[in-house]
C-alpha cells in the first residue's frame, strides 16, 4: 500500500456537473457512460491500493464488484435514458462512481426544492458562497476548524434571528435558507478544505462584510467568494455544491484513504431555513419513466479496455393492460426504425460508432438483411444479444436460431452475423 502515483485519467470528474439536469438527454450517453468509465478505473485502482490490507478488507470487497454493469433505460418516444440498475458500493469518499450518483441525487432533489421555493418566495434570489480555512498537514484538525467557524457562524444567525439581546448582527441573517457541503483537496500544500454554500437571499449578500466576518471567526482566513447564480439555469451552481467531497483527480491513492478515515461518518452536507428537511433517495439510480417503452441497454466493465462497454440491447413495450407496468416485447429490436434524431445518434456511437436498426415493417422473407450490414435469419424478427468472443470487439448473435459452433457457447445458439468493427 505504498502506491504514490495519481491515478491517470480521473480528470473528467472535476467538471462542474456530476450529473448535469439535462444529463439524461439520450445525446448525451456517450460522455455520461464515458465519464462512469473513468471512475469506475479510479475505484478499481483503489481495489487493488488495499491489496494485503485487513483494517480495510470490507472496504476492498465492496469495490470489487462496484459498478461491473450499468443498465439505462432508453425511452426512445422522448429521448430520454435513465439509468435504471447498477452495483454500488455507496462508498463515496472511496468511489468516485457512487460519488458521482450520489451527487446527481442531491442535486435534484435541491433543484426540486428550490422550484418550489422560487414559486413562493419569488424575491429570493441563490448566491454561491464558499469559505476557506488556512491548509494545514492534520485533515482532521482542519475540518474540524471549518466546521466549527461555520457553526458559528449559523448561530450568530440563529441568534439575530430570535432576537436574543446582543447579538450581533451576520451576513448570514440575509438568507432564508441554505444548504453547504464540504470539500477536500491537498495539491502537496497541505489539506486544503472548504465549504460551497447556497444562500437564498432577498438582498446580496456584502462580500467584504462577510470577509470581515469570517476573518474574526476562524482567526485564519479572510478568503470568502460570493456571487449569483443564474436564475434560468441554476443547475451548474448547485452542481458545485453537490459535486464530490473529495476531488479524486488532486490526491494520490494514499491521500485519498487518509481522507476517508478522516471524513467517514461525518456528515458532510448541512442545510437550514427552507433549506431544512430535503429527503435524498438512498437509491443511486434514477426516476424511471414507468409509462413509456424503452430499450434496455446493459453495459459492463472491461477491465482491459478501462471503461465500459455495450453488452446487450433490446426493447421493452409498455404493457397497456397493466398500469404502470412494462414487459418484453414479443420481438424487440435494438434500436425500433422509427428512433431517430440525437435519440438514435447517440445509440449509435455508444458501441463502437454504430449501433443495429432493424426494420421491423419488412416482410418475414425480407428480413435477411438489415440497413445492408448486419445479417439476421430470414425467418423470424431477431432477439439479440452480445458476446465477447477472442477477447476482441463484440459480436451480435442472434439466439433464437441454431447451429452456432463458437467453442465459448454450450447451447445451440445462431451462427453470429458481422464482427462490430
Amino acid at each position: 500500500m505504498d502506491q504514490k502515483e495519481k491515478t491517470p485519467g480521473v480528470c473528467v470528474l472535476d467538471g462542474a456537473h456530476p450529473e448535469g439536469s439535462e444529463s439524461d438527454e439520450a445525446g448525451k450517453l456517450p460522455s455520461r457512460v464515458q465519464r462512469y468509465g473513468e471512475a469506475r478505473r479510479r475505484a478499481r485502482a483503489m481495489f487493488h491500493h488495499l491489496d494485503g490490507s485487513e483494517q480495510f478488507a470490507r472496504e476492498r470487497a465492496d469495490l470489487r464488484d462496484c459498478g461491473n454493469y450499468l443498465l439505462f433505460h432508453h425511452y426512445y418516444t422522448v429521448g430520454k435514458v435513465r439509468l435504471a440498475a447498477m452495483r454500488s458500493c455507496k462508498r463515496h469518499l472511496l468511489c468516485p462512481l457512487c460519488a458521482i450518483r450520489r451527487g446527481a441525487k442531491s442535486l435534484r432533489s435541491y433543484l426540486d426544492r428550490f422550484q418550489a421555493i422560487r414559486q413562493q418566495s419569488p424575491a429570493l434570489r441563490p448566491y454561491l458562497v464558499t469559505f476557506t480555512v488556512a491548509n494545514g498537514d492534520d485533515l482532521g484538525e482542519r475540518f474540524e476548524h471549518l466546521k466549527g467557524s461555520l457553526q458559528r457562524l449559523h448561530g450568530r444567525r440563529r441568534e439575530w434571528n430570535k432576537g436574543k439581546r446582543g447579538a450581533p448582527w451576520s451576513e448570514s441573517c440575509r438568507a432564508a435558507g441554505a444548504v453547504w457541503s464540504y470539500e477536500v483537496t491537498n495539491r502537496g500544500k497541505g489539506w486544503h478544505p472548504h465549504a460551497h454554500a447556497i444562500w437564498l437571499c432577498d438582498t446580496p449578500p456584502d462580500r467584504w462584510a462577510l470577509v470581515e466576518e469570517w476573518k474574526a471567526i476562524t482567526g485564519d482566513s479572510c478568503v470568502v467568494d460570493v456571487r449569483p447564480i443564474q436564475q434560468d439555469d441554476p443547475a451548474e451552481g448547485f452542481a458545485e455544491v453537490f459535486k464530490y467531497a473529495m476531488k479524486f483527480s488532486d490526491l494520490t491513492l494514499s491521500d485519498n484513504l487518509e481522507a476517508y478515515q478522516a471524513l467517514r461518518g461525518r456528515r458532510l452536507v448541512g442545510s437550514f431555513g427552507c433549506f431544512r428537511g430535503v429527503q435524498v433517495p438512498e437509491e443511486l439510480t434514477d426516476e424511471l419513466l414507468d409509462e413509456l417503452p424503452y430499450i434496455e441497454l446493459l453495459y459492463t466493465y472491461r477491465p482491459s479496455a478501462g471503461g465500459y462497454s455495450l453488452k446487450s440491447a433490446g426493447a421493452v413495450q409498455a404493457d397497456p393492460d397493466q398500469e404502470g407496468g412494462s414487459v418484453p416485447g414479443d420481438s424487440p429490436a435494438l434500436v425500433p426504425d422509427h428512433v431517430g434524431g440525437s435519440s438514435a445518434d447517440a445509440l449509435h456511437s455508444a458501441e463502437r460508432g454504430d449501433i443495429l436498426r432493424v426494420d421491423q415493417d419488412l416482410p418475414v422473407s425480407a428480413r435477411g438483411v438489415a440497413d445492408g450490414r448486419r445479417v439476421f435469419p430470414a425467418d423470424r424478427p431477431p432477439l439479440a444479444t452480445f458476446h465477447p468472443l477472442d477477447n476482441d470487439p463484440f459480436r451480435l448473435l442472434d439466439v433464437a436460431a441454431a447451429g452456432c459452433g463458437h467453442a465459448c457457447h454450450k447451447s445451440p445458439w445462431a451462427s453470429c452475423v458481422t464482427r462490430w468493427d
